[in-house]
């Protein structure tokens, strides 16, 4: 069985306090490293991979932005 993957945009996480950052999960697991760390959004989400759907803002985490499934 396949772990579900998902993106996660951060802006402003406390390891890169001034960037945005995205993030793939498998699972409940984060890769070890970032995708991307950038100045802007726009810059962000052009690594999250086409055909995925945008889920909204993280309602518990308020550093994470934009999530995509």
């Amino acid at each position: 069985m396949n772990d579900m993957k998902f993106w996660c945009i951060y802006k402003h996480p406390e390891d890169y306090p001034d960037k945005y950052v995205v993030r793939r999960w498998v699972g409940l697991t984060p890769d070890e490293d970032p995708l991307i760390i950038t100045d802007t959004i726009e810059e962000a989400r052009t690594v999250i991979p086409e055909g995925t759907i945008y889920m909204g803002q993280d309602p518990i985490d308020p550093v994470i932005v934009e999530v995509y499934i």
